[in-house]
């Protein structure tokens, strides 16, 4: 039984709460999602380019890149290409100094947030 709620002396309290596991066949298929520290950026904190490394890429794979400024809005948006080590590199020279969250997509792999750091020194 999944979300049943019963009131005791006029307050919600959860009795029986089972979780629900829903699958979808697409989920199922794709490959696993890489954790954020196997992403690797250098250097971080970067100024003009920015290198990124995410293992087991083949070459010539479709990346989609978004970076979000602290306040949660797309500050940079693009697809690139990897090499064939699953590398690519960002032009970051616009963006001003300040933290950012770089989320990393590919066509078969959910959104991985890394923190980047851009210092123009």
């Amino acid at each position: 039984m999944c979300g049943y709620i019963s009131q005791l002396n006029e307050q919600k309290h959860f009795d029986d709460f089972d979780l629900c596991a829903i699958t979808d066949e697409r989920s199922a298929k794709a490959s696993p999602k890489p954790r954020a520290e196997e992403v690797t950026l250098w250097p971080n904190p970067g100024s003009d380019k920015v290198s990124v490394q995410v293992p087991g890429l083949e070459a010539e794979s479709r990346v989609h890149i978004r970076i979000l400024d602290v306040s949660g809005r797309a500050v940079l948006e693009q697809i690139a290409a990897t090499a064939a080590d699953g590398m690519f590199a960002l032009d970051v020279s616009r963006l001003a100094p300040g933290i950012y969250l770089c989320h990393i997509a590919t066509d078969n792999r959910a959104l991985i947030p890394v923190k980047l750091v851009i210092s123009h020194q």
